[in-house]
């Protein structure tokens, strides 16, 4: 089903996930256990049509659906530091991406880069008292997410768009979030 609300071809979708749960002794004396994660995915997505930008119509031809990036990988490494703190680091990898067919960028031949974002959360516990403090984007990365529907605004802002959708949309930089909590 298209943004329309019409039946459109085919999909051909498949993949691939690896997950990989870990614990490790912690190398901080009186300490719990290290933990961490590992998750890789693979995904494979075909439609048997296309959109053709130049006539404004749905065609048949196979082509890469889009705004699913092939790879993917998730990562985090939790650390507890003695029996009040704990260090938490997480990091997610997305692969370069091609825009939805009928996104007008993607008749340019834009595609979304590719991008890893890290986040950190730092815990103190103590006597019913919990205080957090969570970074994300700890780098202060730059990235997009493909726009919702057929995403038709475009990046050229000197003629009419074709829609009022954004063809991409940017997401958060760093950002700073404390938690308090007593019970």
């Amino acid at each position: 089903i298209k943004e329309e609300a019409e039946n459109s071809g085919e999909r051909e979708i498949w993949g691939l996930e690896y997950k990989l749960k870990y614990t490790a002794p912690n190398f901080i004396a009186d300490s719990s256990e290290l933990s961490g994660y590992f998750n890789y995915t693979f995904t494979h997505v075909q439609s048997s049509d296309h959109f053709n930008h130049q006539s404004g119509q749905w065609e048949d031809g196979s082509t890469e659906l889009g705004d699913i990036a092939p790879h993917k990988i998730n990562a985090g490494l939790n650390l507890p530091i003695r029996s009040s703190w704990n260090l938490n680091i997480r990091g997610n990898y997305v692969g370069e991406r091609k825009l939805y067919s009928r996104n007008p960028l993607r008749a340019k031949g834009r595609t979304l880069d590719s991008y890893l974002v890290l986040n950190g959360t730092l815990n103190y516990a103590y006597r019913g008292l919990t205080v957090s403090v969570k970074l994300l984007n700890l780098l202060g990365k730059q990235y997009f997410h493909p726009g919702l529907e057929q995403a038709a605004s475009g990046d050229d802002f000197a003629v009419r768009s074709s829609g009022f959708t954004n063809s991409i949309l940017p997401q958060p930089g760093r950002s700073y979030l404390i938690k308090v909590i007593l019970n």
